[in-house]
C-alpha cells in the first residue's frame, strides 16, 4: 500500500481554510509531499512519487472534491485496453488528460470516505497502481513450454 507522511509545512494553502471544501482540501493536501497550488485545488507526490490532484468542482445541487492519481504516461498504455479496465472500474474512471491517464474519482464534499484523507488518498494512489501496465518479463527456454 502507498506510504503517505504528514507534510512538514502545509505552506500557504492550508491557510485558506475558511470553507469548508476549503478544510477538506487542506486536509487532503496535508498528507501530500512537494505541494502546488492549482487554480481549484492542488496537487502533491505520495511518499513514493505518484502525483496525486485534489480540486473543488460545483455541482448542481452538492460541492465535490475530486481526485486524480496519474497511472502512467499515454504512449504506455493501448487505449482499448484503458477502455478494458474503464469498463471494470465500479466508482472511478479512468481519464486522459495532458498526455497522461489519471484514476479520477469525485466525491461530494460532505462524504464519509473524506473522513480520513489518508485514506482516500492511499486508496486513489493504490487504485492508479494497480491500473498501471506491468512489464513484461523475458520468457525463458527453461519455462516456455509451460506458456502453451
Amino acid at each position: 500500500m502507498t506510504q503517505l507522511s504528514v507534510m512538514e509545512n502545509p505552506g500557504s494553502f492550508a491557510a485558506s481554510q475558511g470553507t469548508p471544501r476549503d478544510r477538506m482540501i487542506s486536509d487532503l493536501a496535508r498528507v501530500l509531499r512537494a505541494i502546488r497550488p492549482l487554480a481549484s485545488g492542488v496537487s502533491g507526490l505520495t511518499t513514493d512519487g505518484r502525483e496525486v490532484r485534489v480540486e473543488h468542482a460545483r455541482g448542481a445541487v452538492v460541492e465535490w472534491i475530486v481526485l486524480r492519481a496519474i497511472i502512467c504516461m499515454a504512449s504506455e498504455m493501448d487505449p482499448e485496453l484503458v477502455l478494458e479496465r474503464n469498463a471494470r472500474l465500479a466508482f472511478a474512471t479512468i481519464v486522459l488528460a495532458n498526455g497522461f491517464y489519471w484514476l479520477r474519482v469525485a466525491l461530494p464534499v460532505d462524504s464519509a470516505e473524506l473522513a480520513n484523507p489518508r485514506d482516500v488518498i492511499a486508496l486513489v494512489a493504490d487504485g492508479a497502481a494497480s491500473l498501471a501496465p506491468r512489464p513484461v518479463l523475458a520468457s525463458s527456454i527453461a519455462f516456455d513450454h509451460y506458456a502453451i
